[in-house]
């Protein structure tokens, strides 16, 4: 994130973490120079402050022709290609959703081991499929796994249908640690993996990607690279983000602080034309790019300095 040295924020010091009120009950407001002060530019954990996370964001609710949930494990786990839609899963309630959320003229047809394949319960007439159709409309067939995304209108859609998106997304291609801590959900896709940390924080909760080249012996026994993979790790506090029992079984609310974003970083970012916002809140607040949360500043259009705020 990129702002002035003056830009103001909602900001918990180290000392006062998990409550963003002073002691008269007003927000804590400080600028950016000011939060320099109170942790310097490379913070430590021992003086690192906050900002509060975003609640889920408010979308109005569309029809979709397919399901959401869907979506997210074709995303996760499914094949689009060469004309044909298939989901590979082990997990017989995973299965058994998406046969109950599948168009009424669609079934999910046993192949091979945990392949099943999406298709028109009659062969008899046109031979076209809405199934795929649709598929083909939201731009979503014939892409291989490192090209995969989620399409915009999925994205900006009610809270029920993004959470039923993301489940479907994590529970075909998702994780989670045996202590509930840790969730994470991993593409060779960097565009999808964008998609996923936007869905998440449209819901309220927090990820941060990170990516690694992995090797693999081949099959004349030599070590090679392969693809550049991209993991997200996943932080949600307010609800369960999974569907599939033996993933949401382990799922807890955690503590506080996953209610938090920390303030990492903030480094020089040269100069830029800057325009202040004021929006119309009782807080004085609105929500920038990746949902961050900030605060209203004065109201300049000038060439000034930047600064570029790391977030985690």
């Amino acid at each position: 994130t990129y702002a002035t040295a003056d830009h103001l924020w909602w900001y918990t010091t180290k000392a006062h973490r998990h409550s963003i009120w002073d002691t008269k009950g007003k927000l804590q407001v400080f600028s950016t120079e000011q939060i320099i002060e109170k942790q310097g530019m490379v913070s430590t954990g021992q003086k690192r402050g906050s900002i509060p996370i975003a609640g889920s964001v408010y979308y109005p609710n569309k029809a979709n022709l397919l399901s959401p949930y869907i979506i997210g494990a074709l995303l996760g786990d499914g094949c689009i290609l060469n004309n044909k839609c298939a989901i590979s899963s082990a997990d017989q309630d995973v299965l058994d959703r998406i046969s109950d959320e599948l168009p009424s003229d669609h079934k999910l047809k046993y192949r091979s081991q945990y392949d099943y394949d999406i298709q028109r319960k009659t062969r008899k007439g046109s031979r076209n499929s809405t199934f795929r159709d649709e598929l083909r409309r939201l731009g979503m067939y014939g892409h291989y796994a490192n090209s995969k995304f989620i399409p915009d209108e999925y994205k900006i859609d009610s809270e029920r249908n993004r959470k039923a998106l993301l489940a479907g997304l994590l529970d075909t291609d998702g994780t989670i640690s045996k202590t509930g801590l840790c969730m994470s959900f991993t593409s060779v896709s960097e565009r999808l993996a964008d998609d996923v940390c936007d869905l998440v924080r449209s819901l309220g909760g927090k990820a941060k990607k990170t990516d690694r080249v992995t090797r693999y012996t081949d099959k004349h026994g030599e070590k090679v690279n392969g693809q550049r993979s991209y993991r997200i790790f996943i932080r949600i506090r307010h609800f369960n983000p999974f569907f599939v029992k033996r993933k949401a079984d382990r799922w807890h609310k955690g503590n506080l602080n996953q209610d938090e974003r920390l303030v990492y970083d903030i480094e020089p970012a040269g100069r830029a034309v800057c325009r202040c916002i004021k929006v119309d809140c009782e807080t004085e607040s609105y929500l920038t790019n990746d949902y961050i949360v900030t605060h209203n500043s004065g109201k300049t259009s000038l060439v000034v300095p930047m600064l570029a705020v790391t977030w985690a």
